[in-house]
């Protein structure tokens, strides 16, 4: 699967974000079989959640990075923490 998916999800140059290319394949062939939601948006706010900022690379491309999420250290996984909501609206309306 990770050849077939290379077009929609891969790493970047970096090996430090993932590149999101096909929005909508993302949604059919993974979001919907493996999260049980169609809807990026949703899965996008979960990762922000956990500490992931997404950045806008181009049409329907998006770019996600995480201080601790890069293609070497994959057993960094549980650095990964849920913000507490309160925080995440906080920082929402500072605008970080």
């Amino acid at each position: 699967m990770q050849n077939q998916m290379s077009d929609v999800i891969h790493w970047n140059e970096d090996c430090d974000a993932i590149n999101i290319n096909d929005i909508e394949k993302l949604v059919k062939t993974v979001l919907s079989v493996h999260q049980k939601q169609n809807n990026f948006f949703n899965f996008s706010r979960q990762l922000n959640q956990y500490g992931f900022l997404k950045q806008r690379v181009g049409k329907n491309i998006y770019t996600f990075k995480h201080v601790h999420f890069n293609k070497t250290n994959k057993g960094n996984s549980h650095q990964y923490r849920q913000f507490p909501q309160n925080l995440i609206l906080l920082n929402i309306s500072k605008g970080i």
